[in-house]
């Protein structure tokens, strides 16, 4: 999947009118680097997922919604490949609250992903 500064942009507001926050940036410039890393990886869907996880959570480039963009855009990344990840509430906030902190790696978030996800095509 090609990803774009814009379809990123239209995620990002879809979860701010889903559960509230201002749109905003503290640093767009990041946010861009991030959107920018990700059209040109080449690695599979978990591994772009993690990296846009990751990124997001951990450097905090949104005024409001970065751990939330965050799983939103790894949702989009891994449903364009044909995978449905099942999220249990309780355990994902636990989870992306330990990689805001920083305590869970990129190769980590891959293989909680990997667990969670099933094939859907």
């Amino acid at each position: 999947m090609e990803i774009n500064w814009e379809g990123v942009l239209r995620i990002y507001r879809a979860v701010l009118r889903e559960s509230g926050g201002e749109f905003g940036f503290v640093s767009e410039g990041t946010m861009r680097y991030i959107v920018d890393t990700l059209d040109h990886m080449e690695a599979d869907a978990f591994a772009k997922a993690a990296f846009a996880i990751h990124e997001i959570a951990t450097k905090h480039p949104l005024a409001n919604g970065n751990k939330r963009l965050a799983l939103a855009l790894g949702d989009v990344l891994l449903k364009s490949e044909g995978y449905k990840v099942v999220w249990r509430l309780d355990e994902t906030v636990k989870f992306m609250l330990r990689v805001a902190r920083g305590d869970v790696s990129e190769r980590e978030i891959e293989g909680w992903l990997r667990a969670r996800s099933k094939k859907t095509l």
